[in-house]
């Protein structure tokens, strides 16, 4: 099976034209992924909760941070790890409902 390499100019950002991305979590992966998007001129907002030490992070990095219900309600893409650990906030991502600002 060969092995498919996609460069900047493979993809089409104007798809993205007006619609936010959300990053769920400001961790090793998160942060590396919401830079790059708002480096290449996406609308990022980072998904945490209020808490979580890693909001100060995403916003010194001048990113927005919301909760991650809201973060997943707006976005029209949505970025983020499964992890247990998380807990209530896994919860709120999957749902999006609205009930829960986790």
């Amino acid at each position: 099976m060969a092995l498919s390499i996609y460069y900047d100019k493979d993809a089409d950002l104007g798809r993205l034209d007006g619609r936010s991305v959300a990053v769920i979590g400001y961790g090793s992966q998160g942060h590396a992924h919401a830079q790059n998007l708002q480096a290449s001129g996406l609308r990022v907002v980072v998904g945490l909760r209020k808490e979580s030490a890693s909001c100060a992070k995403a916003e010194a990095a001048g990113l927005r941070v919301v909760s991650v219900a809201e973060a997943a309600r707006e976005a029209a893409v949505q970025i983020g790890w499964s992890l247990e650990s998380i807990g209530p906030a896994h919860g709120a991502w999957l749902s999006a409902a609205g009930d829960s600002d986790s």
